[in-house]
């Protein structure tokens, strides 16, 4: 195996090892494969650790891979069909508009803020608010995108290529940044001041086990947003 994926947090996730695997560190042995909320050929989805709200959630490709930014362009249909049926299943779960991030690493030491070394999109039901958006444009070098995996691709891939945060919500639309220099967890930090936890945004140090559970508990019916014709009840797909 890979050095890098024998240590990945998120590839022990994938392959159900107990070994470096977080989310079987923090809610126990005993929830089984529950924790994969949804597997598609190339994409798990699990409930993100340090989940601030109920249905904090993360897409992961199986792939070992950095960021989004480095996606195979073959896999951009699955994904997106994936992210689409994601949003659509918190909105009508936890009834708020779901928002989209990630911190886009170009390398080990260009993260963009990243605090894992294995690319994931986050998901999270949070509102009609356009503090992501304005927080990314006061703070970074901004550009909006409707085009989430070719802004990603072009901006690693820039001249020397930069590393960068993406935010996306339907009503306000995406933006991506050149996030050099970017915090740790620099959305989760804004999360957790919009929810008054500002002290609470690091994701090992207050996992939020309750909201986890409620994400996995909901995850029954995200079949039916990705399957037509399928009513819930089974938390695999693949």
């Amino acid at each position: 195996m890979d050095d890098r994926r024998a240590i990945c947090i998120s590839c022990a996730e994938i392959e159900r090892r107990p070994d470096s695997h977080l989310l079987w560190d923090l809610l126990g042995r005993d929830i089984g494969e529950s924790y994969l909320l949804y597997e598609s050929e190339n994409f798990i989805v699990v409930p993100g650790a340090g989940a601030l709200v109920p249905g904090y959630t993360l897409i992961i490709p199986r792939e070992h891979i950095l960021s989004l930014g480095y996606l195979p362009d073959h896999l951009d249909t699955e994904f997106d069909t994936l992210l689409t049926g994601v949003k659509t299943w918190l909105t009508a779960e936890f009834g708020a508009e779901a928002h989209v991030f990630e911190h886009g690493a170009k390398n080990f030491r260009e993260k963009g803020g990243a605090c894992a070394d294995h690319a994931h999109t986050q998901v999270a039901p949070i509102g009609t608010t356009d503090i992501y958006l304005t927080a990314l444009q006061r703070d970074f070098t901004t550009t909006e995108t409707s085009t989430y995996l070719d802004a990603a691709r072009d901006t690693v891939a820039r001249g020397d290529g930069h590393p960068y945060l993406f935010t996306h919500s339907d009503t306000h639309g995406g933006a991506i940044a050149i996030a050099t220099g970017a915090k740790s967890q620099y959305f989760r930090r804004l999360l957790a001041a919009q929810i008054s936890k500002p002290d609470e945004w690091d994701g090992v140090l207050f996992p939020f086990l309750d909201n986890m559970r409620a994400t996995i508990d909901a995850a029954l019916t995200l079949p039916k947003y990705l399957e037509p014709g399928t009513e819930g009840g089974s938390r695999k797909r693949r």
